[in-house]
């Protein structure tokens, strides 16, 4: 049986505790860039973020605001037990062309 295993060192002489790895079964899914600097999960999410968003360009204001735009009709649909439908906005004639999503999360 494989099971997920989580690798740390610290915690010992008063060193932070720190994720170094991350093993299901044999196979390796995650190496902790930032060992053995010591940060902790949300420290290395946030240096992995930031890392993305210098680097490969990371989050663009056209994803977040169609992320935004998409979570607000998921809300409605939720509040308003009905299918919503999607429509153009604004930032997909200035960025690129997004295909209509129809939102029924009931």
């Amino acid at each position: 049986m494989q099971t997920i295993q989580r690798i740390e060192d610290g915690g010992i002489n008063n060193n932070p505790r720190s994720l170094r790895a991350v093993t299901f079964g044999e196979t390796y899914h995650f190496r902790n860039p930032y060992w053995p600097l010591g940060f902790n999960d949300d420290e290395i999410a946030i240096a992995l973020c930031m890392e993305d968003a210098c680097h490969n360009q990371g989050y663009t204001l056209h994803e977040a605001l169609q992320d935004s735009y998409l979570a607000q009709c998921m809300h409605r649909s939720c509040t308003e037990g009905r299918t919503i439908e999607t429509e153009s906005q604004v930032w997909t004639q200035a960025f690129s062309s997004s295909p209509r999503v129809f939102m029924d999360v009931r």
